[in-house]
């Protein structure tokens, strides 16, 4: 329906304002006055002469409300007293015959209503309903029966008013329901739809519907809010569970949602020819739920693969040799090995690798940064580096990195510790740690055991035992102590065994901690190193004999 149709003949404005409220309370006390003398002995009346004042008492109602009135006129006609005596004669006590004579001469006054215990209810001058207006739309096709069947309704107390809208009413229903241009279209049921191929039907041709494809709607989203449609991603395997987008941004947001394409074949008729014909179709499901990706790198790329250090013998050089590890980002474009001479120190960087050949390098300040002399920039990838310091004599501890375009580090590849054997003219090889141990603890993956629990020494008569703590206690990351130290309190003990190979003598030792400290706050971590306060160690000490 357009905007002219429903402002001009489809649709009429009208407003409804009751100004003779005060004619119909008139008729209503006065039909209630008729009902009362018809019907003495009605449920809702109950005449009682042996009281001066007979009552209307409402049986099933359970409120009954007084009223106040202050008039400034009497009642002077003899038929409205008459009425107003009869009706005051079956009413409650309660209900004054000043208040029924008052509406009997549709007096403008105001009341006050009060509940039965006195309490003031609300003050409102009854006769304002009068001022009362409704606005609303009326469907001119329909104003005729609607006014007729509220004229009909025996309840309704707007016969007067909605009699002389009759014929208005009826007027302008004809006129309306004349103008009306809406009717039945066969076009409106036709559906057109583009279809794949058609060929002559057969009598044995049935509707049929089988899975082609998936179509992946695609729209970037940018920072201020607005949007851009891609070319849809097409997948023509009804088996695909996956896809994979190659024509993405690093750092953009992409919004995707995924359509079923179904192929629909049904026997119909042609248009034009009216011959059955078989139609092929695509039909589209509705988009799922769309799902939104921020291309941003988080995962580290994996450590350097089949490390192999080598010794060629033509040159007298130490090759590092290794391979680029399985990664599904495949965006490793750096390089890094390392040197140390024990597990006790820690890795030194011999040379970056640095063959970037991203579009968008990644931003210089981010990540790590090492010294631009030990960094070698090369057009292509290699992997293999020759260590030019390492000698017949040497002995090093050796360790590889990879890294990706977006600055992200690997952890350490294996640690081999190499050393050359004069002797047998060989490369000694000793692997000290498989890969995985993180740059900032490469010994957390060392295959011997960093702290031995057996201690020689030799030329002593003396031990002396000293607890210094670099922490007194630790947290998980829930929040949980981790017990590391057994004081007096937890009823921890330590034991020292020692032994004299020379005489074959030993003794056991005991030692327990006295935790002194008389509050601890929860989150203490760290305490100086070379000072623990409220600790104190005892035990025993052993001389030589």
């Amino acid at each position: 329906m357009t905007e002219d149709e429903f402002s001009g003949y489809a649709f009429t404005s009208l407003n409804f304002q009751d100004t003779n409220f005060g004619d119909k309370l008139y008729t209503l006390v006065s039909s209630s006055v008729d009902r009362a003398r018809s019907s003495p002995r009605s449920k809702y009346v109950d005449f009682d002469k042996n009281k001066k004042d007979p009552v209307i008492n409402f049986g099933q109602i359970n409120k009954n409300y007084g009223a106040g009135r202050s008039s400034k006129s009497s009642i002077q006609e003899e038929s409205t007293n008459k009425k107003a005596h009869d009706l005051n004669a079956a009413t409650d006590k309660e209900i004054t015959g000043e208040f029924i004579s008052v509406a009997l001469n549709q007096q403008r006054e105001g009341f006050i209503y009060h509940a039965s215990v006195g309490k003031q209810l609300k003050e409102k001058d009854i006769f304002d309903i009068e001022n009362v207006s409704f606005h609303f739309q009326l469907n001119s096709k329909f104003a005729h029966d609607l006014v007729a069947n509220a004229m009909n309704d025996p309840t309704t107390t707007f016969s007067v008013e909605l009699a002389q809208l009759s014929s208005f009413a009826n007027t302008l229903q004809q006129r309306a329901r004349n103008n009306d241009q809406h009717g039945f279209d066969e076009e409106d049921y036709k559906t057109v739809i583009n279809y794949v191929s058609a060929v002559s039907a057969k009598s044995t041709d049935v509707p049929t519907t089988k899975v082609v494809g998936y179509v992946i709607e695609k729209r970037e989203i940018f920072p201020n809010g607005n949007s851009k449609y891609h070319a849809p991603i097409v997948i023509d395997n009804p088996y695909a569970s996956s896809a994979v987008d190659f024509r993405v941004k690093y750092g953009a947001k992409y919004e995707y949602a995924v359509k079923t394409i179904v192929e629909v074949r049904f026997p119909t008729v042609g248009i034009g020819t009216n011959k059955p014909i078989l139609v092929t179709a695509l039909v589209s499901s509705k988009r799922s739920i769309s799902c939104v990706v921020d291309c941003v790198e988080i995962s580290p790329p994996p450590s350097p693969a089949d490390f192999m250090p080598v010794w060629d013998y033509e040159r007298s050089k130490l090759v590092l040799t290794w391979a680029f590890p399985v990664n599904t980002q495949r965006d490793i474009k750096k390089f890094q090995v390392f040197r140390r001479k024990t597990v006790k120190l820690p890795f030194e960087l011999l040379v970056q690798i640095d063959f970037d050949d991203s579009a968008v390098p990644a931003d210089s300040e981010e990540g790590e940064q090492p010294d631009p002399e030990l960094v070698e920039v090369i057009e292509s990838p290699v992997t293999f580096f020759v260590d030019s310091e390492f000698t017949k004599d040497s002995k090093y501890i050796y360790a590889l990195c990879s890294v990706d375009a977006h600055g992200f580090s690997s952890a350490y590849s294996q640690q081999f510790e190499l050393s050359f054997d004069r002797f047998k003219n060989v490369l000694n090889k000793k692997l000290l740690s498989p890969s995985g141990a993180p740059k900032s603890y490469p010994n957390s993956h060392l295959s011997a055991e960093p702290f031995l629990d057996v201690v020689y020494m030799a030329g002593s008569k003396v031990v002396k035992l000293v607890f210094e703590p670099e922490y007194l206690s630790l947290k998980d990351s829930h929040g949980r102590l981790i017990p590391i130290i057994a004081t007096d309190k937890t009823g921890g003990k330590y034991q020292f065994q020692f032994m004299n190979i020379d005489l074959a003598q030993q003794q056991t030792v005991e030692v327990s901690i006295q935790d002194l400290r008389t509050s601890v706050k929860k989150d203490e971590k760290t305490l100086p190193r070379k000072q623990t306060p409220g600790t104190k160690s005892r035990g025993s000490t052993f001389r030589k004999k």
